[in-house]
């Protein structure tokens, strides 16, 4: 990972992205509407919403 950020600060990028899983929820989330990913938000928030295991 420090790998992964050393890289985009030498390339100027804004946003640091490593692993495969989070550079699909990053791409997701530039066309999920923005109602949607408050909704998600909110839902993850919610007392009790941690999933044990």
């Amino acid at each position: 990972m420090a790998k992964d950020g050393y890289d985009a600060v030498m390339a100027g990028e804004e946003q640091v992205v490593s692993g495969w899983k989070n550079k699909m929820q990053v791409a997701a989330a530039h066309v999920t509407p923005a109602g949607t990913l408050a909704e998600q938000h909110r839902n993850m928030a919610e007392p009790g919403s941690a999933k044990n295991g």
